[in-house]
């Protein structure tokens, strides 16, 4: 055999790993994405305590027969999820809780100054990421729908109003 008939067969090789590894990788992005786990459906909500942006204090109880938002301060997509909330004429904004975890950053869209369209007593602002990891959600946009007794009914990745619409039907 000689040298060029090995740079061939080195060249083929390569070229079919290549093609394997393009494959793959096209599958991976093509694959359904899984919510991050949250808590089980049928689980109660674990008791929590923060200030809405109103002042006032919210409590798992608060939290009963609504849909249950969070959205990441710097989530790029929660920040899209929340311009399609304010310009969604429907029932869904009476039903809904909002909490904004981790820092809001200084300068660039304030998801904060997004949700203005919401009561300031339905949001509340998680910088530190207690809540949310009481509540065992460590993505953004994430829902829950959680029935009148505070259990979780759904939950989702909260992608549009669509699937929001059709979570606060069970909440």
């Amino acid at each position: 055999m000689t040298f060029l008939d090995l740079a061939v067969i080195a060249a083929v090789v390569l070229g079919l790993a290549n093609s394997l590894a393009i494959v793959l990788l096209i599958r991976l992005a093509n694959a359904p994405s899984r919510p991050p786990q949250g808590l089980a459906i049928g689980a109660a909500i674990p008791t929590f305590e923060i200030t809405s942006l109103a002042g006032s204090r919210i409590t798992e109880r608060d939290v009963a027969g609504r849909l249950l938002l969070l959205l990441g301060a710097s989530c790029r997509p929660c920040h899209g999820l929340a311009r399609q909330l304010a310009s969604a004429r429907t029932t869904l904004l009476q039903r809904l809780s909002i909490l904004v975890v981790g820092d809001v950053p200084a300068d660039g869209d304030n998801l904060l100054e997004l949700l203005s369209f919401m009561p300031r007593e339905t949001v509340a602002h998680d910088p530190g990421h207690a809540v949310a990891e009481r509540l065992e959600v460590f993505g953004t946009p994430f829902a829950y729908a959680v029935d009148r007794s505070g259990r979780v009914q759904d939950k989702a990745v909260a992608s549009n109003t669509a699937l929001l619409q059709e979570l606060a039907g069970r909440a």
